[in-house]
Parts: C-alpha cells; sequence; structure tokens
C-alpha cells in the first residue's frame, strides 16, 4: 500500500508562482502530506514567471520553494532568461513550458494549479476541479483545489499563513 502512495505522491506535481492563490494551494497540499506514509525528499513543481517579474515575488517563490522542499522546475518566456523555454507570448510559452516540464519529468500526470473560476478562463473549467488539457497542449490532469474559492477566502487563509512573509499579503 506504501508503495502505491509513493507511486501516485511522485506522479503529482505543483504549478507554483508565490501568489497568493498558489500559496493556498501550497498550503493545502502541505497540509494532507504528513498522511501519506512515505514521503519523496521534495516536491515536484514548475514555476514559470511572468516576462516581468516583481524581485520580491521572484525571491519568495524561490526562497519559499527551498523552505518547503520543491524541486523548483523554472521556465521563463523572457528573452534575456538563459532558461526561455521559446519566444512565444502566453499561452505559446506556457504550453512550451509544460512540454519540456513533462519531457524531464514523465512520471507527472497531475499538476495542482491555483486557477479560480474568476480568473481568466477559469469559467470554462468543470466544477469538479479536474479538467485535462486542452487539445494541442501537453496531456496532463489540471486539478483545480481552490476553484470555487473566493477572493475573500484566499486573502483570510493568506493572512493566517505563517508561510507568507508580513509585507508579500500587501502586494
Amino acid at each position: 500500500m506504501a508503495d502505491q502512495i509513493c507511486i501516485r505522491l511522485a506522479s503529482l506535481s505543483l504549478s507554483y508562482n508565490g501568489g497568493k492563490d498558489c500559496l493556498v494551494l501550497l498550503i493545502l497540499y502541505l497540509s494532507l502530506l504528513p498522511t501519506h506514509p512515505s514521503l519523496p525528499s521534495a516536491l515536484p513543481a514548475i514555476y514559470i514567471p511572468p516576462s516581468h517579474p516583481f524581485h520580491s515575488v521572484t525571491a519568495f517563490t524561490l526562497s519559499s520553494a527551498r523552505k518547503y522542499h520543491l524541486r523548483l522546475d523554472i521556465h521563463s518566456a523572457d528573452d534575456s532568461n538563459p532558461q526561455m523555454v521559446g519566444k512565444g507570448k502566453g499561452g505559446a510559452a506556457m504550453k512550451e513550458a509544460f512540454a519540456q516540464y513533462l519531457g524531464r519529468n514523465p512520471g507527472v500526470e497531475a499538476i495542482f494549479v491555483g486557477t479560480r473560476r474568476t480568473d481568466p478562463h477559469g469559467g470554462m473549467l468543470s466544477g469538479e476541479g479536474f479538467d485535462m488539457t486542452d487539445g494541442g497542449w501537453p496531456r496532463f490532469m489540471r486539478v483545480h483545489p481552490v476553484i470555487e474559492w473566493h477572493y475573500v477566502e484566499v486573502w483570510a487563509v493568506s493572512y493566517s499563513s505563517t508561510l507568507l512573509p508580513t509585507g508579500m499579503a500587501r502586494m
């Protein structure tokens, strides 16, 4: 049984960008892990920063990833970044980032994402919180644990969390 849980845990990943929705997602994910009998040394995660990220958000993302043992695979659509995944903008760059990530992590079958119903394209997702990627995208199950959460709930968890630095919540 423990081996099956480890295999299943190894097939999961987290899309983590240090934002409040992703922080809540990380809190939920971490809160469930102590129930598993065997844990990996680091949890697989992907970070696709925006082309012009805020330094403080990037610093928080990287430091919290280290602190909470995320094996953060960083991809960027920024031409000046050596880890650039392509010159595409928006969705095209994200498609390429996920394709490369899954190519390097072939065991990943599902990725937790912090999308909420009110986010762009969030209204098109199922109410169950599980959606396969759209046609033309690399195949994986998108898991949306906070899809029906409202902004006030995200803020409440963010403010009450010890994971979030004091100044970060006000950004």
